[in-house]
């Protein structure tokens, strides 16, 4: 099958295969260089031999792509061949009944248990008890750079004086009255923020809140994950992948984490598991699921949920829109022009019906999140927007990384002027941070206007022309773990120690003594196991942000799958972590969950395309022999 690859490869197969090697080859090697600098800054490899072992490791990537092209080819056939008839390893799969799904979400959970039991009532961030804390009146005015009452008092001030120079700041100028800060999706806050102050108010504290969020959204994932995987064996999966898809889920120690974690990225992933399995319905249907009517609604839906959980789920969601859009309209133009242009045939109909979806789906969320939602629903309940500042946190870094690495003087009076009304340049060398562009992130003055803004991003520009490598080092060390496996991920098994201010410092969260031990033993179990070869891969954010998505659209393309619009999710995820503030498993958590889900997916639809192909080969085989009878 790998020499049978290798001689069917097409020219552009070829062209796919260098371009993806090279990337994956380039982007490793230098996350690598960066990535475990000791200052985080500078390379550790000399620039020619970065390019000298990128171009090696590309070689290596390109036989890794035609390797597992040519296994997956060959586990493809191997299922056509042998059928749908149920298999021993089908005994061990749910069924796409209630009952069956059912079960094996329960035995997800059961799995998931001695974790759960150890974090239990659940693990919040900062960023879910900011957002909390937001609903009690007591708590404002509320800071906009930091979506809570984050304010520092005069001690501390004290304690860090150049460091803290911005928090001075942004207390005089950050700060608002309004109900609502929409640093984090405004919905999600109603949601939890409500929650929260209900469980204080009934029981005097957030632990029945926090327990009862943690308990739904286990159920909702392990119910979610088991249809997920029936699916997934219905649509003609091989059951071995299937089986596999259970395992990882069921093992794989990040699973459980993030399942009993409070917090946007958990829940913003809880629905993009539903959404991708709709894509992948779309493509495996070839439009004719978007024919019922409350498919296209629980379509919409589920969009809308991505947009109000999490801020870059309207550009994700809007992305794979218009991708879908394009594919189906293209599909509708060829199946009209070979029904004669009658336009009624299976196809026509069931491209327009997926059309029709997108094109509700891509409009009805952009008109909610860009008009609806800042123009009548903001000024309604009082709600503030959040910083600038923080969709435009890679250009502050990337124009800190120019001042460390050129100085001032290298900029114009222009660009400087411009830097300096969206940016407190003084001792911006020194708060230049490789490895987390928050520091340069919150040097950006909250009192800016438009304008300033617009100015500063033409000076970007002009900047990023003279100085493209500096721009690149910028975001290479800090996406550094997305690259390349070089950034450990730590486990927080405690939840937050968390205390009104406002209230006398009356305690409302803190971790259960009564597990400690056991969460020390996560924890080194945790650690021990990313040590472990080929294991510890599972514990890197490349691995499900680059490497797996690579090599499957590498077999997606090499075989003609037409099953790019399940590509574009994972392409915006991974675009959004290269440009995060820093590295964190939870930023590619979707593409965590969904990896496995591909996987089986690219091999269903394979499976599906050359049957198809086969059909039509056998079809025009008979035809001159039907036509000389």
């Amino acid at each position: 099958m790998f020499i049978k690859t290798i001689r069917s490869m097409s020219p552009g197969a070829w062209f796919a295969l260098s371009l993806i090697a090279l990337f994956i080859g380039f982007a490793g090697v230098y996350g690598w260089s960066y990535g475990t600098s000791a200052s985080g800054g500078a390379p550790t490899i000399e620039p020619l031999w970065e390019v000298i072992f990128s171009l090696l490791a590309a070689l290596v990537v390109a036989l890794v792509l035609l390797l597992v092209n040519a296994g997956l080819t060959k586990l493809a056939f191997a299922s056509l061949n042998r059928g749908d008839a149920p298999t021993k390893l089908d005994k061990v799969l749910p069924k796409m009944t209630p009952k069956s799904v059912a079960l094996f979400a329960l035995i997800l959970i059961i799995f998931w248990s001695p974790y759960l039991v150890a974090v239990f009532p659940g693990v919040l961030y900062n960023d879910t008890t900011v957002q909390m804390q937001q609903v009690y009146e007591d708590a404002h005015p509320l800071n906009i750079r930091f979506g809570g009452n984050d304010q520092l008092d005069e001690e501390e001030l004290d304690a860090a004086e150049k460091m803290n120079e911005y928090q001075k700041r942004s207390s005089s100028l950050s700060l608002t009255d309004a109900w609502l800060v929409d640093h984090h999706p405004f919905a999600l806050t109603l949601f939890l923020g409500g929650i929260a102050s209900l469980s204080d108010a009934l029981f005097g504290n957030w632990m029945p809140a926090l327990g009862f969020l943690m308990i739904l959204q286990v159920i909702l994932y392990a119910g979610v994950l088991s249809f997920a995987i029936a699916y997934l064996r219905k649509r003609g999966a091989p059951p071995s992948l299937c089986l596999a898809a259970l395992l990882f889920f069921c093992l794989f120690p990040g699973i459980p984490y993030f399942v009993g974690m409070i917090m946007k990225d958990c829940i913003f992933t809880l629905f993009c598991i539903p959404y991708f399995l709709m894509l992948a319905e779309c493509v495996l249907t070839k439009g004719a699921f978007f024919k019922k009517k409350r498919a296209v609604v629980a379509f919409i839906i589920l969009a809308i949920l991505m947009c109000l959980t999490k801020k870059t789920g309207v550009y994700i969601v809007g992305a794979t829109a218009l991708f879908g859009l394009i594919a189906s309209i293209v599909a509708l133009r060829r199946a009209k022009k070979a029904s004669a242009g009658s336009g009624q045939g299976n196809v026509a109909a069931s491209s327009r019906a997926a059309v029709w979806a997108f094109l509700l789906q891509g409009g009805i969320s952009a008109l909610l999140m860009f008009v609806i939602v800042p123009f009548c629903i903001f000024p309604a309940l009082n709600i503030a927007p959040g910083s600038k500042a923080e969709a435009l946190g890679f250009m502050f870094q990337q124009t800190a990384r120019v001042y460390v690495d050129h100085g001032e003087d290298s900029l114009t009076p222009e660009e400087r002027a411009a830097v300096a009304d969206v940016m407190r340049v003084a001792d911006l060398e020194w708060d230049y941070r490789p490895r987390s562009a928050d520091y340069a992130k919150l040097r950006v003055r909250a009192e800016m206007t438009n304008e300033q803004l617009l100015s500063y991003l033409g000076a970007y520009i002009s900047m990023g022309v003279r100085y493209p490598v500096s721009y690149a080092e910028a975001i290479i060390c800090t996406a550094a773990g997305y690259l390349a496996p070089v950034v450990s991920t730590e486990l927080a098994t405690d939840t937050l120690n968390w205390k009104l201010s406002f209230d006398d410092d009356r305690p409302v969260l803190w971790p259960l003594d009564a597990t400690a031990e056991l969460r020390g033993f996560i924890q080194s179990l945790w650690g021990f196991l990313q040590q472990i070869p080929v294991v510890g891969l599972l514990f890197n954010g490349v691995t499900y942000a680059l490497w797996i998505p690579a090599v499957l659209l590498f077999f997606c393309l090499r075989n003609r799958l037409k099953g790019g619009i399940l590509f574009v999710p994972f392409a915006l995820i991974t675009f959004f972590c290269l440009i995060g503030p820093v590295y964190d498993l939870r930023y590619c958590l979707p593409e965590i969950f969904l990896a496995p889900v591909l996987l089986a997916c690219m091999v269903a639809l394979a499976k599906s395309v050359f049957k198809a192909r086969a059909e039509r080969a056998h079809q025009q085989k008979e035809t001159p022999s039907s036509v000389a009878e």
